[in-house]
């Protein structure tokens, strides 16, 4: 029985709330076999391969509510099948050179995220300002990931939030001093809140 069949087996685990999955290479067929295990709660991707098309049967992964991916590929379309998770409250990404450019706004349109963590990929660009309207959101981790220019304000909107980690960036030095004004509440009720720059010139 080769790999992909003997995870028809999975199905019968109905107890299964974690899996992690290492250097595979063809995930296509997996992701039926995971709406088989309705107890998923976690999944967790290690330099594997997602760039294929993911289905949007993933929103009926009710029940996950964290997805990890760690040095592996991924596409735009990754992140849109993402999306369709609406459980989803713990998405992280790190160690993934594909991840290149502005931060993609299908992130940001995860509106029932709780913690956002990416780290260890090569952006660029803005913040964008969309980051505002996860309202849900308790945990807020993107360090030194190449992001410059202004820290959108709209972060102040953020209610939840009790983590805020922007430390190594290029944001411009006079924003973030903005940033320490509109923040000072959040601030108060922060277990960690590091807003240090890289000041771009």
């Amino acid at each position: 029985m080769d790999f992909i069949s003997s995870f028809g087996m999975l199905e019968s685990l109905r107890e299964l709330t974690m899996i992690r999955l290492d250097s595979l290479r063809q995930l296509e067929s997996l992701f039926s076999w995971f709406e088989g295990i309705k107890n998923l709660r976690s999944l967790v991707f290690f330099d594997c391969n997602l760039s294929m098309t993911i289905p949007s049967s993933t929103r009926n992964f009710k029940n996950l509510t964290m997805l990890e991916i760690f040095e592996s590929n991924f596409t735009t379309q990754t992140l849109l099948a993402v999306g369709n998770i609406r459980s989803l409250e713990v998405f992280t990404i790190i160690g993934c050179g594909c991840l290149t450019g502005q931060l993609p706004s299908a992130i940001v349109n995860m509106i029932n995220f709780e913690r956002l963590f990416i780290a260890e990929c090569q952006l660029s660009g803005p913040m964008t300002h969309k980051v505002g309207a996860l309202k849900k959101l308790k945990s807020l981790v993107l360090p030194s990931i190449g992001l410059s220019g202004r820290i959108p304000s709209t972060i102040a909107n953020l209610t939840q939030l009790t983590e805020l980690q922007l430390e190594g960036n290029y944001f411009n030095s006079m924003d973030t001093l903005l940033a320490h004004k509109f923040t000072p509440n959040f601030c108060k009720r922060t277990y960690k809140c590091s807003l240090h720059t890289i000041f771009s010139s």
